[in-house]
């Protein structure tokens, strides 16, 4: 592509937000990242009508062709973004957009065939003001006619005219508005509140079917809250599924409300074929909150996770080392005897005279487990660790976790996909700490290490990482529980 020597003027390329506020992009549509590079037109200090173009190399005569790309078009004075099928006789209008079409990158094509040979031209106008930069990005030259390339290569959906080619199960739908998200379109997909007691699939077309083709993942989505009681009364998890082996990963887990759209970007492995894409939303609550997703696009390049790490602001060790769990919040089925109690069940306890260096269930304990209470069922849990017994060559090697509010009724953990409760990897030795996050992670008062299998003894020492949604301010013999937002 080459600028036109007969434009008002010219096509910039920048980086990061463009040198005028409230208009233009603030990133990248490759990479969305503040330093990938796109083309875009500066309104700033122009007149109305006054144009930039680009030029295409020559196309031959009869040939189709279709031509995609990402256009950003944002600010109260949008002029208009225009293509045109050029040859030495005339020039013809194939594709325009004027206007504020939202703070999004957006997908835009059109379809080229001329008995002569012939270019293309992108052409950027600008309006009656300077809040009008107009960008592209991702421009790309498909042989063949536009709808046959969409069906074969793209899997995105923005929900505008239909879900494209999307499966949607149970009350999955399209709407039109849903308060609190601000989306560059009409629709989004959502699932309404109190759509369903179980999960509802939202699955996508068979994706990388003969090679290696999508390497990223993007994504907007939204959970709205409108009382406290209806925090974490919804969640939405993004599951890979290979239909070769019936396989199925945790991409993505959120079940936080969100106070405006949240755009989420995953790099899609090597191993990614012959696969579907599951969005499933859980949506249990009658009035609760609102779940709604939209824009969902793939791309040939690779990228970088967005968030970089779902709990990287959650990892703090919750207090069975430091002592900020008590002793008395620290129980188990059994013990070997007064030397080997639960609390003794601390990560990196130090074995001495009287007491072992661990906890150590009883001989006859056949259903064994230790159990930390966390104090607040707001308390999230992100990771665990263990180790085997300090001084004595005796580990558990494999473990489940159970979790509770009640300390009565325990659920197993359970990779969402999987009909299995996990079995976590333990120790090969007395010592080194071995750790496992989780991911979803555990929201719950009362966790409970479930010892499987082991070397010598059933013998351990554990810690807990997370966060609270919340503290705790004693005075005198009053607690007052203050909320926040982890």
């Amino acid at each position: 592509m080459k600028s036109d020597g007969n434009a008002t003027f010219h096509w910039n390329v920048g980086s990061g937000q463009t040198p005028t506020e409230n208009t233009g992009p603030s990133y990248d549509h490759t990479s969305f990242d503040k330093d990938g590079s796109y083309i875009f037109i500066e309104a700033s200090q122009k007149k109305p009508g006054d144009q930039a173009r680009l030029l295409s190399d020559e196309i031959e005569p009869n040939e189709n062709v279709c031509v995609q790309f990402w256009y950003h078009m944002h600010g109260s004075e949008i002029g208009k973004l225009s293509i045109y099928l050029k040859t030495n006789q005339s020039e013809t209008l194939v594709w325009r957009l004027s206007g504020d079409q939202g703070n999004r990158w957006r997908f835009g094509q059109t379809a080229l065939n001329s008995p002569s040979l012939y270019r293309f031209v992108i052409e950027g106008t600008v309006s009656n003001g300077g809040r009008g930069d107009i960008a592209v990005d991702d421009l790309t030259v498909l042989h063949g006619v536009c709808e046959d390339n969409l069906k074969q290569v793209s899997p995105d959906c923005d929900f505008e005219e239909d879900m494209c080619n999307w499966n949607a199960k149970e009350r999955w739908v399209r709407n039109t508005q849903v308060t609190g998200f601000d989306t560059s379109g009409r629709y989004v997909a959502s699932l309404p509140a109190g759509a369903s007691d179980l999960p509802s699939s939202l699955s996508s077309p068979l994706i990388n079917v003969h090679n290696y083709e999508w390497k990223c993942l993007r994504f907007w989505y939204f959970i709205g809250a409108y009382y406290d009681r209806d925090w974490y009364t919804t969640s939405l998890m993004l599951l890979r599924r290979k239909l070769t082996s019936n396989e199925t990963m945790l991409l993505f887990f959120a079940n936080e409300a969100t106070d405006k759209a949240r755009y989420t970007q995953i790099p899609l492995s090597r191993n990614f074929t012959n696969s579907q894409i599951y969005f499933e939303g859980f949506n249990k609550l009658p009035g609760g909150q609102s779940l709604a997703i939209d824009d969902v696009s793939f791309s040939k390049e690779p990228c970088k996770q967005i968030p970089w790490k779902h709990n990287e602001e959650c990892i703090k060790d919750l207090g069975m080392e430091n002592g900020v769990i008590s002793d008395r919040q620290i129980t188990a089925s059994s013990q070997l005897n007064a030397n080997h109690a639960a609390i003794q069940g601390r990560l990196n306890f130090k074995a001495t005279a009287n007491k072992a260096g661990s906890w150590s269930a009883g001989s006859n304990d056949s259903n064994p487990w230790l159990q930390v209470d966390l104090g607040s069922e707001s308390t999230k849990v992100t990771r665990v660790a263990t180790q085997g017994r300090d001084n004595t060559s005796q580990w558990v090697t494999k473990y489940k976790v159970q979790f509770s509010n009640n300390g009565v009724n325990f659920l197993y953990y359970t990779v969402p996909g999987q009909l299995e409760n996990k079995v976590f990897a333990g120790n090969a030795d007395q010592d080194t700490v071995v750790y496992h996050e989780l991911n979803p992670p555990i929201r719950a008062r009362y966790v409970r290490f479930r010892p499987e299998a082991w070397h010598v003894r059933i013998s351990m020492r554990v810690e807990l990482y997370g966060c609270l949604r919340g503290w705790i301010l004693t005075f005198g013999k009053h607690a007052i529980f203050f909320f926040t937002v982890i």
